[in-house]
């Protein structure tokens, strides 16, 4: 899982009238009459509602009025205007919705921990460079906070989409940050530090040419996913430099994992005195796909202790085969090629071609609930997958490799009935080998992976901020 999420959630008792609805009449009937609309005058009127917008509606307008929470107002403008020639007068009606939004920001990756010794390896084998970068530059980076509105005025694009819109280099997107974080308006404790940190990484001369897209579009790879019908709504959601290194970085070496787990075990060799002993020789590799992280509620009411965003995680999907990768920075699970396990020159070779995976239900994605205060000690979320899952996915590929992932060839003139029992004895040695091997290499790889700064079914989930009462305006007719 690597993404930035910016979502409007419906608030459970956001409160944007009072109960008769006269604040909303009021300010209605004030804007009209700034842009030139007397609502009293002959032939004109207007209706002003207070009610409940939710996406989940059926309704065109996805408005309900009366309804609980009260996070809306509609307004009916109407005027009786004539034809231009004959026929009596006809009634031109204009309808507008009006919502309060509450928008959580948030990130979501693989990476265990905030240390300088795994980040630093992290980020030079996703960006090409020999950072060493201490932990105070890291914590600084991970507690800053810029908002959407400088990123745009970084880029000089004009609005939200534009910035969306964008495709520029994980070198470029450095120097925009850089340009952010020394122009926002966010009150950092450890701005300077933050600066100096990310002006270390403009610097280090990012390799790489590949652009990233700034906007994720129908779930396409993208730094930033705002999931708002009026994306300038996001403008003050606030974003974190170090999420955005890593996520840009991620993507823009997308199919290349930051950290390869591309193990050869030589597992045991068979025969007599003056035999030639085959070794079973035995490549492992794992990646670990994307996850997803959605916003599913927010209450906005009360302090910012006493508001909260509800977020869902479900960790991705676990890949392990058996593969003969030469550059395993270069390729994955799903195109990876079938593994040579035995080879006896001009005589036998056995190879295997099997990949499974380990699915986390998203039906059954955990929730985790964030305050609204930045920077204490809930912004951080492991949502974790239960331990089984990673040993399952090895078990199952054993019992594949066993039951079928085998094909032999040689040379020699074997009748079909010799070979498929010389397989047939290797499948008799490989099975208790494998069960004991895939079931030890649970304990032994997800150790070695937490101390490179990587998690295995685990998802790290980063609240960023909750915007309370964002207005959005939805002109339906006219």
């Amino acid at each position: 899982m690597a993404g930035h999420g910016i979502s409007a959630a419906r608030s459970r008792c956001s409160q944007l009238a009072d109960g008769a609805c006269t604040r909303a009449n009021t300010a209605a009937l004030g804007s009209a009459s700034v842009n030139g609309f007397n609502a009293a005058a002959q032939g004109n009127g207007m209706t002003v509602t207070c009610g409940c917008w939710d996406a989940s509606y059926t309704t065109t307008d996805l408005y309900m009025a009366s309804a609980a929470p009260v996070n809306a107002v509609k307004v009916v403008a109407t005027r009786s205007a004539p034809y231009f020639f004959l026929g009596p007068a006809r009634t031109v009606t204009a309808t507008a919705v009006a919502r309060k939004l509450d928008i959580g920001a948030f990130t979501g990756t693989t990476l265990a921990k905030v240390g300088a010794g795994p980040l630093n390896n992290v980020l030079n084998a996703l960006l090409s460079t020999s950072l060493n970068l201490s932990l105070a530059s890291y914590q600084g980076l991970a507690d800053a906070r810029m908002r959407i509105r400088d990123l745009v005025a970084a880029l000089n694009a004009g609005t939200v989409d534009q910035l969306l819109a964008t495709n520029v280099t994980v070198a470029q997107f450095a120097q925009v940050m850089l340009n952010a974080l020394q122009t926002t308006s966010v009150a950092n404790l450890s701005l300077s530090t933050t600066v100096d940190a990310m002006r270390t990484i403009v610097l280090a001369n990012v390799a790489g040419a590949q652009t990233i897209a700034l906007g994720s579009v129908n779930g396409s790879r993208g730094l930033l996913s705002i999931a708002l019908a009026n994306t300038q709504s996001a403008l003050n959601a606030t974003i974190s430099p170090l999420d955005a290194l890593l996520v840009s970085a991620e993507i823009a070496q997308a199919g290349k994992a930051a950290i390869n787990v591309g193990g050869t075990l030589n597992l045991l060799a068979f025969g007599s005195a003056g035999d030639i002993a085959p070794t079973i020789h035995l490549p492992l590799y794992v990646d670990v796909a994307p996850g997803m992280a959605w916003l599913v509620s927010t209450q906005c009411q009360g302090t910012p202790a006493q508001r909260y965003s509800t977020i869902a995680a479900a960790p991705g999907i676990v890949n392990v085969c058996v593969a003969d990768v030469a550059d395993l920075s270069a390729s994955s699970c799903a195109a990876a090629p079938a593994a040579t396990l035995v080879n006896l020159p001009g005589v036998l070779t056995v190879k295997a071609n099997v990949k499974v995976s380990a699915q986390v239900s998203q039906s059954a994605a955990p929730t985790m609930q964030f305050d609204g205060i930045v920077g204490n000690s809930d912004d951080y979320w492991y949502a974790a997958t239960p331990p089984s899952v990673f040993m399952n996915a090895l078990a199952n590929l054993g019992t594949s490799l066993v039951t079928g992932g085998l094909t032999a060839t040689s040379p020699l003139p074997l009748v079909g009935g010799l070979l498929s029992g010389v397989v047939s004895s290797l499948f008799l040695v490989l099975n208790p080998v494998l069960s004991m091997v895939f079931a030890l290499l649970d304990t032994i790889l997800t150790p070695v992976l937490q101390v490179l700064g990587v998690q295995i079914g685990v998802s790290t989930i980063h609240d960023l901020s909750l915007s309370c009462g964002e207005s959005q305006t939805d002109v339906l007719n006219l």
